[in-house]
């Protein structure tokens, strides 16, 4: 094989090259601010769309997930606004995710990255937040509404300025260990079916030692006079028994000793 043949072979890949090289420069130039082509986030298509139109898909994808979604406990349909619960997506996180996929440090890094897009598609994250704490009140709230004989847990009322106990009962509730995730996992997807809650007879977590205990505690707080004192400036409020009484106010938390 002659020399210019060899010449010739060798400059073929080199061209190639140098014509990838030209098309990348060329086509980050062109697509400079705009998300990756391939690139989408929840199932939507983000690819060659700026920030602030990035944005608007990402604010219309929320918008369907805060419609409301329906629920069924014994036979009793509810329906949950997701924005009581706290659903909420981060849409500038979602959007520089997208727009940093393909764009490592560094040229070749790059460039590498544009060449692996072509036919490549990468799904971005959408972290969805939902308060669980707010799900476990709602189902608290339907348990009441929907069911006769629910569970319940105790409580303390005041009664002629005493404080007496509402001993916790046996009944039928909401298995909130399972219930509450299922609730969550309906309202991060916009694919939704009514979702009918399942009951079964619970136990209440409190005793009624704990609630003996717990009476016990408020009546040392709200039947003798409680005087607080302050020495600059010299300040004296005197609060009597009826008006403790009147401000006590009891909350049932489980899985913590009475208070």
């Amino acid at each position: 094989m002659s020399s210019k043949n060899r010449l010739f072979i060798a400059a073929v890949p080199a061209a190639l090259l140098l014509l990838w090289l030209l098309a990348f420069g060329i086509d980050r130039v062109v697509t400079n601010g705009e998300i990756p082509r391939g690139v989408s986030a929840a199932g939507i298509d983000l690819s060659g769309l700026g920030e602030e139109d990035a944005r608007a898909a990402e604010r219309a994808y929320e918008s369907r997930l805060l419609q409301p979604a329906e629920f069924i406990v014994k036979d009793t349909r509810f329906e949950l606004d997701p924005r009581n619960v706290g659903v909420d997506i981060d849409e500038d996180t979602v959007v520089a995710a997208a727009m940093d996929q393909g764009r490592d440090s560094g040229f070749f890094g790059s460039w590498f990255g544009w060449f692996g897009s072509f036919g490549a598609e990468y799904d971005v994250e959408v972290p969805i937040v939902v308060d669980q704490d707010q799900i476990d009140d709602v189902l608290t709230t339907w348990q009441e509404t929907a069911i006769d004989d629910p569970a319940f847990e105790g409580d303390i009322i005041i009664r002629d300025g005493r404080a007496l106990p509402e001993y916790p009962r046996p009944g039928e509730g909401i298995d909130k260990v399972v219930a509450v995730p299922a609730v969550a996992s309906v309202l991060v997807s916009t694919e939704r079916n009514p979702l009918e809650i399942d009951t079964r007879q619970i136990q209440p977590e409190l005793t009624k030692s704990d609630l003996d205990a717990a009476v016990e505690r408020a009546n040392s707080l709200i039947t003798g006079t409680v005087t607080l004192t302050a020495d600059d400036p010299i300040v004296e409020v005197v609060f009597e028994p009826a008006q403790l009484a009147a401000a006590y106010e009891a909350e049932v938390i489980t899985n913590s000793a009475p208070t």
